[in-house]
């Protein structure tokens, strides 16, 4: 019997980075539309209608947090998960602004295949989504969760 997939918005603007989620995301079985910056990410929104959305925050163009703003106003419950690199203090306040802002989650770069799967597993609980991640992980490297 064959399970819908989710469907992932991965937006991430380093191209590396972005090939390690998307191959972590498909070998979990998840469909993945990959988008540049947040101009591109709203372009494929409406056409892909993704069930979750993994963004980087700092990004040419619209960065994460415009984008998270500009889907918040048309998808209020869409769950969103930003990301960055918290070199500095600074860093976590950016992550805490986003949350505050409409993401969902935040997590702290770089990313691992555990940090992933933990965050798409919380949601997994928290929204309904096709395909929930079903893996038993740690919350250690989510920052925090609604």
């Amino acid at each position: 019997m064959a399970h819908l997939m989710s469907k992932i918005l991965l937006v991430e603007d380093e191209t590396k980075e972005r090939q390690f989620l998307k191959k972590i995301l498909q070998r979990s079985g998840y469909e993945v539309a990959e988008a540049t910056d947040g101009r591109h990410a709203l372009r494929i929104f409406e056409t892909f209608q993704p069930e979750i959305i993994l963004t980087d925050l700092i990004m040419p163009e619209l960065d994460g947090l415009e984008l998270i703003l500009k889907i918040r106003a048309g998808d209020p419950n869409i769950p969103i998960i930003a990301f960055m690199t918290t070199a500095r203090k600074i860093g976590l306040s950016i992550l805490k602004f986003s949350e505050d802002h409409g993401a969902t989650l935040a997590l702290a770069k770089p990313l691992t295949e555990k940090s992933l799967m933990e965050a798409l597993t919380t949601l997994s609980k928290s929204y309904k989504v096709s395909r929930p991640v079903d893996r038993d992980l740690e919350s250690s490297d989510i920052l925090n969760t609604r």
